[in-house]
């Protein structure tokens, strides 16, 4: 970009360096040579076979301006032609779940601006921008993504929407060339389906993440691949932390959050810590978890309930509140003794809750409520123990 212009420009110095970087990245490279940093693992001869159904089509990077028309503007200041702002749905739609944030509440555009390649090839430098107005409350994304860019990426486009080559393309990135998948979208603004790898070891940010670009919804191979863009260490962490979600729900549920953001929209989390009788730190704390696990939408410095979360009302039909009380009270006390269950062969939930209930017809009522009684989940066990005896039903052998 011209130098002597981008001095007075308003684009904040860490997002111009942003995209000086990707500018220049094209410069000095064609699609041979990203396809041999991007898939370093792969044979000459594999990388040439590669060649011949994509091509290098771009850089992006993603900044944050206070407007999106500010910074069309500034960069056009700045040498760079780019065209029409369109809508980002996928990055918009990843930031939203990456930080807990309402879809609606993200403002994320596309600029692209034409930047000749090494020997003239024809690329673009692709521009993602978050609109970040003074007091929007959204520091912690724009920190987050200048520390990480988890947007920056290269991208190939290939040549041809044929669903052999695309998924050859897809298993020589993945197999060969060691990539991880790390999601995908299908933008209808742009009728393009996007699928993206990446190797978060790379020292450099922005050869960490590499697109794969073709015309039109590919429905088919984009479900296939972002069945598999969970790492496995990223999974496993996720399964062994479902014990926090359970619990949060249950909490949830056990607060009534449903029925109190549901009749009192728009309540600021100092009136529902009041409504709840909670602490006010701690209940935003778990308001904000409860957003990732898609429950409620955050909206500056209030929540509301998703689809999901309104099945948490008490209200409503086809209410999930009692299962949510179940799954984290008695169900999960039981499977907390699961180890038992599976060396003697006996039911965890019938060991548990039947040695409690022994416990309550041997003991004196003031000793029950004795301060130093050790058996204080014995009102939950009597409320089961009744529960079961009425539907006749007893849980699985491992609960």
């Amino acid at each position: 970009m011209k130098r002597q212009q981008a001095e007075w420009v308003r684009i904040d110095q860490a997002d111009l360096v942003r995209i000086n970087e990707a500018v220049g990245f094209i410069r000095v490279n064609n699609t041979g040579s990203v396809l041999a940093q991007m898939l370093p693992d792969l044979t000459a001869e594999e990388q040439a076979a590669v060649g011949m159904h994509c091509r290098f089509a771009h850089t992006a990077v993603l900044v944050f301006p206070p407007t999106l028309t500010e910074l069309r503007e500034d960069l056009r200041a700045c040498g760079l032609a780019v065209g029409e702002i369109t809508p980002s749905l996928v990055v918009r739609d990843r930031l939203s779940r990456r930080y807990g944030r309402p879809r609606r509440s993200l403002e994320v555009g596309i600029l692209r601006a034409p930047v000749p390649g090494r020997d003239g090839q024809p690329c673009e430098v692709e521009i993602f921008a978050l609109a970040v107005p003074p007091g929007a409350g959204l520091d912690d994304i724009v920190a987050g993504e200048r520390a990480n860019a988890q947007e920056a990426h290269v991208a190939v486009e290939a040549s041809t929407a044929d669903h052999v080559v695309l998924s050859g393309l897809r298993s020589m990135f993945t197999d060969r060339g060691r990539m991880s998948s790390d999601g995908g979208g299908y933008n209808g603004h742009e009728d393009a389906t996007m699928l993206y790898f990446c190797d978060a070891n790379r020292p450099r940010q922005l050869h960490r993440r590499l697109e794969l670009v073709t015309e039109g919804h590919r429905p088919g191979i984009l479900a296939a691949h972002r069945s598999q863009s969970k790492q496995p260490a990223h999974r496993l962490l996720q399964l062994m932390t479902g014990a926090w979600a359970t619990q949060a729900i249950a909490v949830a549920a056990e607060l009534k959050l449903a029925d109190h953001l549901a009749g009192n929209v728009g309540a600021t989390t100092q009136r529902l810590a009041r409504l709840t009788d909670t602490d006010h730190d701690s209940l935003r704390w778990l308001l904000r978890y409860l957003a990732t696990l898609g429950i409620v939408e955050a909206s500056g410095h209030t929540f509301e309930l998703t689809d999901m979360g309104q099945l948490l009302r008490t209200d409503t039909d086809h209410s999930l509140h009692p299962l949510a009380l179940l799954y984290g009270g008695s169900f999960y006390e039981s499977f907390g003794q699961l180890i038992h269950s599976v060396r003697s062969g006996q039911e965890s939930f019938k060991r548990l809750f039947v040695c409690l209930e022994r416990t309550i017809s041997t003991t004196s009522p003031s000793a029950l409520t004795s301060p130093s009684c050790s058996t204080a989940p014995w009102p939950p066990a009597r409320r089961c123990s009744a529960t079961w005896s009425r539907t006749s039903t007893s849980p699985p052998r491992g609960s």
